[in-house]
């Protein structure tokens, strides 16, 4: 499958430059995170990537379809969690699968639940079941691992990984973590400070879900992160 590519790529937003000189490669089947301090385009640079808004600079050669998905995504409150992901997929049996997907990432009891009556860790996986269940190229996460407890990490973490594994699925997701970029990153791309920013390193990594926090938070790449969302 093909990759995304960003070529030179910036952004302006109301007049004001947020991000300039974006160059970099998101590879099918590779988990890549991005981190930056507050203020740095996160956001936007995931809305660039999913094709939610279009560059005013540089180009994005694109590998297929994108999705973005975050905690505060709209739902339809008038139908269930089974069956707004269901509309998301295509071919027979679609709620059969709705629910295998669900019951894959710690949902089987929120399956007749409209969105509303979810917190926001419930959402935030719910909206990821509908980015898996699209079965996009590219797969764009908004710091879905803020809201979860450790167990709903985890189930959340082994659909994604298993996506990229068997279908190919790039992610390219924010967090405010190193810890978890340093569990599940394949690539971690660092932004600088605003108020425009720009990638400044791209690190290869090797994810690491086997060793403890105390054990990663010890390495000199978390520290590098902890610097780099501090800006």
């Amino acid at each position: 499958m093909k990759p995304t590519v960003f070529h030179n790529v910036g952004l302006a937003l109301s007049g004001a430059e947020i991000l300039r000189d974006l160059a970099f490669t998101l590879k099918s089947g590779e988990w890549t995170f991005l981190v930056g301090p507050p203020g740095s385009g996160k956001t936007s640079l995931l809305r660039l990537a999913a094709g939610e808004i279009e560059p005013t600079s540089g180009t994005i050669e694109r590998a297929g379809p994108s999705f973005f998905a975050h905690h505060s995504m709209p739902l339809d409150d008038t139908k269930f969690s089974r069956d707004i992901v269901a509309e998301a997929i295509s071919g027979a049996a679609a709620n059969a699968r709705a629910e295998r997907l669900l019951i894959e990432l710690g949902l089987e009891t929120y399956l007749g639940h409209e969105p509303f009556r979810l917190s926001r860790g419930h959402r935030a996986r719910l909206a990821v079941a509908l980015g898996l269940a699209a079965k996009p190229a590219l797969l764009c996460l908004d710091d879905p691992f803020s809201p979860m407890d450790r167990r709903a990490k985890a189930l959340t973490a082994n659909a994604l990984a298993s996506a990229a594994d068997e279908h190919g699925l790039g992610i390219l997701m924010a967090s405010n973590d190193p810890l978890d970029a340093l569990r599940h990153a394949d690539r971690i791309l660092i932004l600088s400070p605003g108020p425009t920013s720009t990638v400044v390193e791209t690190i290869a990594h090797e994810p690491t879900p086997e060793r403890s926090d105390d054990q990663l938070a010890t390495t000199d790449l978390h520290a590098r992160l902890w610097r780099a969302l501090e800006g």
